[in-house]
């Protein structure tokens, strides 16, 4: 074999070597990373939880729970329930377990528990105390939630279900967790205690033993800045609405109207029209909800024609004729201009209005059709003037001319 055939085989050799090696480096080198795994969620075991616990027996027939607090916020509404004005709930987060460590407990409410929170100038906030021997005031738990097995620190944005009627279930060795609100003055500041019926005590609150709570966070969150269809971008006045027998009002403003003879499936009477308002609805305290908001005891105020009122809904006042609101529908996140085909319905049972939310609503006022003008103005009962419409406060409607 010639010598410069050795030296081309020897050469391929050497290439075919560095080739081989350098595959196997990129092979067996694992591409860097800068993405972290997320760590795993963490549930941590009822006694690794720090503080004092409480023994809680709500059935003398049924063994104990054991009730630890591991967390507190103060809050203006709490599982979908606002405080009224004046007034907030202090949240607290507690941990749950069979009282023995072979069997665990069947039907656990955060029922009948309270907090205990001392006095200031012998009131708890704006009242006295329940026994003129009290030494320090209390406040029952409601709302209060499930049990749910929630991961550390997460138990302030899970999904909680009021649980006033039916309990949960806790088993053998099992660490739960749930939140139990406490309703207090907006002046009071604690310091707060988690008190319990236990085995010797079981009647009365004052008596119940307790354990501290940390010093509650408040929960003052900036809101979000107004956007196209919150309620402030809706022009035009509003008035303060207020259901029978309820604390908390919303805010409503007329946004549209138009007349109809026919109006959510409901046909006027012969003689007359509907005058179909279109009305943004939102909470009158920016940081709470209002529960079971219904549009039934609006009314229509409009001047009296010289041969007086003439309405089968609504009544007379000095004058002025009113036409009460019916029928009335839900109230639906609706965008601007599109209410009149949305599909309505008759919703007089109420809906509910979360803090912050600005909904959609309509409510039909019969006029007669000998009402040719246009000097309408809506109107709504408040705690001050709950029964007379000639009473409620007002504020204008934009209404089209009838065509």
């Amino acid at each position: 074999m010639s010598s410069r055939l050795l030296a081309a085989l020897a050469a391929g050799l050497i290439l075919l070597t560095t080739a081989c090696s350098s595959s196997d480096k990129v092979k067996g080198e694992a591409a860097p990373s800068d993405a972290a795994s997320p760590a795993a969620p963490k549930f941590t075991p009822f006694d690794e939880f720090p503080g004092a616990d409480l023994k809680f027996v709500d059935t003398p027939s049924k063994p104990a729970a054991r009730l630890k607090p591991v967390d507190s916020a103060v809050v203006p509404d709490l599982i979908g329930v606002p405080a009224e004005p004046g007034y907030h709930f202090v949240a607290v987060y507690m941990a749950v377990t069979g009282e023995l460590a072979d069997r665990g407990v069947d039907d656990v409410r955060l029922k009948n528990l309270a907090i205990k929170y001392p006095m200031t100038g012998g009131m708890c906030g704006k009242f006295k105390p329940a026994y003129p021997d009290d030494t320090a005031c209390f406040s029952e738990s409601y709302p209060f939630s499930d049990l749910a097995k929630v991961a550390d620190n997460t138990w302030r944005d899970h999904k909680w279900q009021n649980m006033t009627v039916m309990g949960t279930d806790v088993k053998k060795g099992e660490t739960m967790i749930g939140v139990a609100g406490f309703k207090v003055a907006d002046t009071v500041d604690g310091p707060f205690e988690l008190c319990a019926p236990s085995k010797e005590e079981r009647a009365t609150t004052s008596k119940f033993p307790c354990v501290p709570i940390k010093a509650p966070e408040r929960s003052g969150k900036p809101g979000p800045a107004p956007q196209d269809g919150d309620f402030a971008s809706y022009p035009g006045q509003h008035v303060v609405f207020t259901n029978m027998n309820e604390k908390l009002g919303v805010r409503v403003k007329p946004v549209d109207a138009t007349w109809a003879a026919e109006l959510i499936d409901k046909p006027a009477q012969p003689g007359f029209h509907f005058l179909g308002v279109y009305l943004a609805v939102t909470p009158d305290l920016a940081d709470r909800g209002v529960e079971n908001v219904n549009l039934e005891r609006l009314v229509v105020r409009y001047p009296a024609p010289s041969g007086g009122c003439v309405s089968s809904t609504g009544g007379t006042g000095e004058g002025a004729c009113f036409a009460a609101g019916r029928p009335t529908s839900q109230l639906d996140r609706v965008a601007k201009g599109e209410w009149r085909t949305h599909y309505w319905l008759n919703r007089p049972s109420g809906t509910g209005v979360k803090a912050g939310e600005t909904l959609i609503g309509l409510s039909g006022f019969e006029i007669p059709d000998s009402i040719t003008g246009t000097d309408f103005k809506l109107c709504a009962p408040t705690p001050e003037n709950p029964l007379y419409p000639g009473t409620y406060p007002c504020v204008p409607i934009t209404v089209p001319a009838r065509g």
